[in-house]
């Protein structure tokens, strides 16, 4: 994958449960903004949440989904009219037989699908988006839907925070149980206190998982409720029904707002909604989560990650010893970058070299050459 600023990743394979790792400037949050980028492009929603930035350059992605292997290949630049275009595209599919067919082979002047020639469409958008409905492409379609992304580097706490009311097309979402995970997840970027209400309401079992996982980390709360938030005369617009998480603390009668928890505390209640109601087939990148949280909270991840590593995959990017530590060697992913080039360095590769143990390898790995190009 080589993309925008000029950064050339290696090629590499990824697992259940990826930790990206290297020092401040390797490419870690480069390579997840590149992913993520690839697939909002892939289905159209580039551009729809703040900031956009289009993703130029070129890309092979491949993709296991329902016993079959996709490859797509893209090349993105900018015309003289200053037009992001797309200058090749490829879809390759092999099937369970392992027949390879070439589903769309693309230039800026020929669109080629199924080996028959089609209008010219629009160059601007990805082949993608514009043969979803195709049966031949539409799962690759719906794959790259499946792809989401957390980043904490922007004012996500603050979102999170605040209040929605109730609104009929929310509503709307859960007329169908087939439905609910999938419904669930169109609150994605929602506020926290409107996500857990409908939560609560659709999905018990997994409610009740995060409020008891949020009380375990955090001992000193008691008890955590959704409340109507104009009843308990907290800022919200009047008229409308405004669901409110609140917690309550031992010793203290008083209920908290979410706005008053620590940032750490609303960082690890966003993360553990996202991924204990995240449905079975998704992609969840998480960028550098170690931000603001204590040492008494910051290793809950890689346990609920490996938990939940069986029907869902995970790119989480850090620098902090501490979690590297507590994650098995086999899931790092060690990047070093050298110019515009990054290289990528498997946890396998590093279990040879090093050792099994997380810690005697981390140690290891701060004084290599490949990880601290200041100690070549």
């Amino acid at each position: 994958m080589s993309v925008r600023d000029g950064l050339d990743f290696d090629q590499f394979k990824l697992q259940e449960v990826n930790l990206f790792v290297g020092i401040s400037g390797s490419g870690k949050s480069k390579l997840l903004d590149s992913i993520f980028d690839a697939a909002r492009f892939a289905i159209g929603s580039e551009g729809k949440t703040l900031p956009f930035l289009p993703l130029l350059g070129s890309w092979i992605i491949e993709v296991e989904i329902v016993s079959k292997h996709y490859k797509w290949e893209c090349e993105r630049d900018i015309n003289e009219e200053g037009r992001n275009i797309i200058k090749k595209e490829r879809i390759e599919v092999t099937d369970e037989n392992t027949n390879k067919i070439v589903l769309v082979d693309r230039t800026n002047d020929v669109f080629n699908f199924h080996s028959k020639i089609l209008p010219k469409l629009d160059v601007s958008r990805s082949c993608i988006e514009l043969l979803q409905d195709e049966a031949e492409i539409n799962p690759i379609f719906l794959g790259f839907t499946n792809v989401l992304r957390r980043n904490f580097s922007r004012d996500e706490i603050s979102k999170a925070s605040a209040y929605v009311g109730v609104d009929k097309s929310y509503d709307d979402l859960f007329t169908k149980k087939t439905t609910l995970p999938k419904a669930m997840y169109s609150l994605f970027n929602l506020p926290l206190s409107i996500r857990l209400y409908y939560i609560s309401q659709h999905l018990k079992k997994e409610f009740k998982a995060i409020v008891d996982s949020f009380k375990q980390l955090f001992p000193t709360i008691e008890d955590c409720a959704i409340v109507d938030a104009n009843k308990e005369k907290l800022t919200v617009t009047p008229g409308l029904h405004t669901p409110a998480f609140m917690v309550t603390e031992k010793g203290i009668s008083k209920k908290i707002e979410l706005k008053n928890l620590s940032s750490g505390m609303v960082k690890v209640l966003l993360i553990l909604t996202d991924i204990l109601t995240m449905p079975d087939g998704f992609i969840y990148e998480l960028d550098e989560y170690e931000n603001s949280l204590g040492i008494n909270v910051i290793n809950f991840l890689p346990s609920l990650l490996l938990e939940h590593q069986k029907s869902k995959q995970f790119l989480i990017s850090t620098h902090h010893p501490y979690l590297i530590n507590k994650m098995p060697v086999s899931h790092w992913y060690v990047l070093s970058r050298d110019g515009y080039k990054v290289k990528i360095k498997y946890g396998d590769e590093l279990v040879k070299k090093y050792g099994k143990s997380s810690q005697e390898s981390f140690i290891k790995l701060i004084n290599d050459p490949f990880y601290s190009p200041e100690n070549k």
